[in-house]
């Protein structure tokens, strides 16, 4: 079933219109409308239905709702659509009612136009306007009282329809918006504001003196309807066109610059690593901005961790996310110099490339002053080192709610004894120590690398104490290999099933049970177990453990 009000009062139902009784009957259900799905008092309904209701207006009140319910039954909905409910409430799904339909438009288009896509902005806009069909309850015969349903509904139309003109003329789509606004200034010849966008509109179309005579026949209405002049701005719009101001031409309005959303698509497999989301989500509730640094072997799954988190927060980041490969140990193209790095952050952020500085670090001082009162996700991807890194870094905490999250390799060279190996919030401090702030600010996330593994940066924390951490906070997140088992994969028909009793792989389980051991050829109730051939002792390799003996041949006691 659907509700039309945005025009004459019409309700339609499996391609047939549903008819709906007389003037007052008519009344009534547009007074159900004025809050759909929601109860409506019965002194509400009279007084939007009678100016003087009579003695006898409850009664016929019961009457008009009774024939509604019968108009509107629907076989397959056993429920009447007028129910009782601390009021007559009638039953409006969504998608059932134009006005929610024009919302919804006009709520995208405002979303559209604020991250600069004016041009998606202006076809909502369209959409929401082609839901109109004429003045609002345009057939209903109420109370007096009814236009003040009719009046927000009208503002609501006439702003939507002064954005989408102003979308329009952003675009230069001028030519094509003169029919429209000369429709619209005929219907309503007191509204400046539009006779100002139709004269803006015939300037730019080469049409100069018919947009003089809109400003000469705006004026002579005003005067005889109103006894006054035109507004500031129709003024100011006379004299710019008598002067051919060039600043009304299309090509001098700036262009709003569009929301970076450069994140690559996520892992659609990915698992595991919950600890470390977890952690990574804490970095979020200090507030403030925060540094993380995902460092490991190559392959280990850093770039897709930071993307799966990525994505997961990316909403808490209105202003946008950016996704920046810094080449750090790319074999085929040389490392992406800062100087670079801020070139493209700047770029993708909307600031012209004829804004931008020269140098490294006046690039890096207006990053910081872009960045103010914003909240931005950036991802840099493959950090060599802290130098490469630590120029895209926000300001201080108040400054900025960035959060840079950077993913390394270890394969770099070692830091030299006392400074950080990772970017902080503020440079390492002179005389060997480093900043509070530098690698994890807590326990790590998980256990500490084997011999095997690569070279990490020394532990500063135990050269110096730290200072107290503020609210910009940095922390390096070491990931290890997930553990695998070493039994048969969930699923594989081909191998068969751990026997009970069998050895297991000592990574794999924390300690052998009883089940796990057998006894030695010729013992005599001894608990010695033969070792796990997975597990490493100082010692020479032992021995491959002899066959058991047959049933029989040992007697345990």
């Amino acid at each position: 079933m659907r509700f039309s009000v945005l025009g004459p009062l019409r309700v339609e139902t499996g391609g047939r219109t549903v008819p709906l009784g007389g003037p007052r009957q008519r009344a009534v259900l547009a007074a159900l409308l004025t809050a759909p799905d929601e109860p409506v008092s019965r002194a509400r309904i009279m007084d939007l239905v009678w100016d003087d209701p009579t003695p006898s207006a409850g009664v016929n009140l019961r009457g008009y709702v009774s024939k509604l319910r019968a108009a509107l039954h629907d076989p397959a909905d056993p429920e009447p659509r007028i129910v009782w409910d601390q009021g007559l409430r009638l039953r409006v799904a969504p998608g059932e009612l134009d006005v929610w339909e024009f919302d919804l438009h006009a709520a995208a288009a405002q979303r559209a136009r604020d991250e600069g896509r004016l041009a998606d902005a202006a076809e909502a806009y369209r959409a929401a306007l082609a839901l109109v069909r004429a003045e609002p309850f345009q057939d209903v015969e109420g109370s007096s009282r009814f236009e003040e349903v009719r009046t927000p509904l009208r503002e609501r139309r006439d702003l939507a329809f002064e954005r989408y003109v102003a979308a329009g003329l952003d675009l230069g789509r001028h030519a094509d918006l003169v029919g429209e606004l000369r429709t619209w200034h005929a219907r309503q010849p007191l509204w400046e504001h539009l006779a100002a966008q139709l004269m803006l509109a015939l300037f730019r179309s080469g049409r100069r003196s018919e947009a003089l005579a809109v400003f000469q026949e705006t004026s002579e209405t005003l005067m005889d309807e109103l006894g006054t002049g035109p507004d500031r701005e129709l003024r100011l719009m006379h004299r710019r066109i008598l002067a051919d101001d060039p600043g009304l031409q299309p090509a001098a309005r700036a262009r709003l610059a569009p929301v970076p959303r450069q994140l690559p698509a996520a892992s659609a497999h990915f698992t595991g690593r919950a600890t470390e989301l977890d952690a990574l989500d804490g970095l979020l509730a200090d507030g403030g901005e925060a540094v993380a640094v995902l460092s490991g072997p190559g392959g280990i799954g850093k770039t897709a961790l930071a993307l799966h988190w990525a994505h997961r927060v990316a909403a808490k980041f209105p202003d946008g996310q950016i996704h920046l490969d810094l080449r750090g140990f790319d074999p085929a193209a040389a490392p992406m110099d800062p100087g670079e790095a801020l070139h493209a952050v700047l770029d993708a952020l909307g600031v012209p490339a004829g804004h931008l500085p020269e140098g490294a670090d006046a690039r890096s001082a207006l990053l910081r002053s872009t960045l103010a009162d914003k909240r931005v996700l950036m991802v840099l991807d493959n950090a060599r080192d802290a130098a490469q890194v630590r120029p895209l870094l926000p300001g201080t905490a108040g400054v900025s709610s960035s959060s840079p999250a950077a993913t390394a390799s270890p394969r770099s060279p070692p830091p030299a004894p006392g400074r950080c190996a990772w970017p902080s919030s503020a440079p390492p401090t002179p005389s060997g120590s480093c900043a509070g702030d530098c690698a994890t600010g807590g326990p790590p996330l998980s256990p500490r690398p084997s011999a095997r593994s690569s070279p990490r940066a020394p532990d500063c924390r135990s050269r110096s104490p730290s200072p107290p951490r503020g609210p910009s906070t940095t922390r390096r997140f070491p990931l290890r290999p997930l553990r695998r088992s070493c039994g048969p994969r969930s699923g594989d028909s081909t191998r068969s099933p751990t026997r009970t009793g069998a050895p297991t792989c000592a990574r794999c389980s924390p300690a052998p049970t009883a089940t796990s051991l057998r006894p030695r050829r010729g013992c005599s109730g001894s608990s010695a177990s033969t070792p796990d051939r997975h597990s490493r002792s100082p010692g020479p390799r032992p021995s491959p453990p002899p066959r058991p003996a047959r049933p029989g041949s040992c007697s345990p006691s």
